[in-house]
């Protein structure tokens, strides 16, 4: 193992001494032993028991996640702080400082520190249990509030065959589309213009994303979705769906409760903002879906990026992609409406 360097850079190993494996594990036990806030519950297609250091901390967790089927096998998500075991007992090369981070993989262990996020993350396989110490739980940087547990998931996600895709996904009874884009591309506008709709919102960001069933399938993820000024101002009916605001220029926004968590995906939409014609959609190469979807999904949560790829890329194949160009952001649920009718008549 390379300690990780001091200009932000990452460092990684394949091996791990006995001596540093076996820090690790200690800590794994350790967390288990001093974490008393337990609650089961499902998050997505996740059956998930979360263990924290305190109710406090587990209930701000868990009003973010979103309920679901929960039919893969159990994952133990642990949370702990230095408050309970003290920096002082991580691995020195392992130690959240700076802006460095360091992974460390060993067979059924992946551990990974960030010294962006003050966190260490421990995941180990065997146990399907993952471990979370954070320096301080009011020093969790907001992404991390705001969308809790995207290692655990993206890790277990991949366990099962699939992934945790940045997306948006609405849908109704005739399935769901995903709606990728690029950073300003009004992916998120466009998604949540669809809430108070016939269309249901999935989520704005993220979602699970699973291609080992028949049909591909998303799950909901997050029960919270997060606009800007301005797409509140473009939405302003959405104002009394605010829950908390403050949060660098965004605000929460409460999603509706689900009729289903889950629907078979349709297609992919890229989003656009083009306001040279009516709002519409048009076919484009599955290849330009791939590539409009996977880098931001890859690269937002650097864990598991191989089996990130061939689910995304697996999903792609057997749905239909589009692009979708927004002139009026009113019309586009009506859009993705019309896409969803003609997709279910195209597979009977």
């Amino acid at each position: 193992m390379t300690d990780a360097s001091t200009d932000g850079r990452q460092s990684e190993s394949d091996a791990t001494s006995p001596k540093l494996r076996g820090q690790l594990d200690a800590l794994v036990d350790e967390a288990l032993g001093v974490s008393t806030a337990r609650v089961k519950s499902s998050w997505g297609p996740i059956d998930l028991e979360l263990i924290s250091e305190s109710f406090e901390e587990r209930d701000d967790i868990l009003r973010y996640l979103a309920p679901g089927r929960g039919t893969w096998p159990m994952m133990r998500v642990v949370t702990v702080s230095s408050r309970t075991i003290p920096i002082e007992r991580l691995p020195a090369q392992m130690h959240p400082i700076g802006e460095t981070s360091a992974i460390v993989r060993d067979d059924d262990l992946i551990a990974i520190a960030s010294g962006h996020e003050h966190s260490l993350w421990i995941l180990r396989a065997d146990l399907r249990t993952a471990v979370r110490w954070v320096t301080d739980t009011n020093d969790v940087p907001l992404w991390e509030q705001l969308s809790p547990l995207r290692a655990a998931s993206r890790w277990n996600a991949a366990t099962n065959g699939a992934a945790t895709v940045h997306c948006g996904a609405v849908g109704n009874d005739n399935g769901a589309v995903l709606l990728v884009g690029d950073a300003g591309a009004g992916k998120s506008t466009t998604t949540m213009a669809c809430l108070g709709t016939d269309l249901e919102v999935f989520g704005d960001d993220f979602c699970f994303v699973d291609p080992t069933e028949p049909a591909p399938m998303v799950d909901a993820m997050y029960r919270l979705a997060k606009l800007d000024d301005r797409s509140l101002e473009l939405l302003p009916h959405l104002r009394d769906r605010v829950v908390r605001t403050g949060l660098r220029g965004k605000s929460l926004i409460e999603l509706d409760q689900l009729t289903s968590s889950s629907r078979p995906i349709r297609a992919v939409c890229h989003i656009t903002r083009d306001h040279s014609r009516p709002t519409g959609v048009e076919p484009i190469s599955r290849m330009e879906a791939l590539r409009a979807v996977a880098p931001s999904t890859i690269f937002q949560v650097r864990l598991a990026e191989q089996e990130t790829w061939d689910a995304l890329s697996t999903v792609i194949r057997k749905v239909s992609a589009h692009r979708l160009h927004v002139d009026r952001v009113a019309d586009a649920p009506a859009a993705i409406t019309e896409l969803l009718e003609s997709t279910v008549c195209e597979h009977g």
